[in-house]
């Protein structure tokens, strides 16, 4: 599988598969735009097999059904941009869903 093909593979399936992460929810408004970045690298390393040679999240995650951060991930020298929105939030358990 070509370079390009592998990035967007792995992009494709982290988009497809229902993701989560944890983070301290309780004083704050969900995840940290770093906190979001290591976990998205260490899930498209779990799917692919390559870790990503890297990813930024310049903002973090909302806790808030709905809300979006954009990601930007470079893997085999190609660049991707990945749209995330949080899909659950339980609040009381220090969780925040997203895809």
């Amino acid at each position: 599988m070509s370079s390009p093909r592998l990035a967007l593979s792995a992009v494709a399936l982290l988009a497809g598969a229902a993701c989560s992460a944890s983070g301290t929810i309780g004083g704050s408004k969900g995840i940290s735009g770093s906190a979001l970045a290591e976990d998205i690298s260490e899930r498209i390393t779990t799917i692919s097999d390559a870790k990503p040679e890297s990813v930024d999240c310049p903002d973090g995650l909302d806790a808030e059904v709905g809300a979006t951060a954009t990601c930007e991930m470079v893997q085999e020298g190609v660049r991707v941009t990945l749209a995330i929105e949080a899909t659950k939030v339980a609040k009381d358990e220090g969780t925040l869903g997203f895809s």
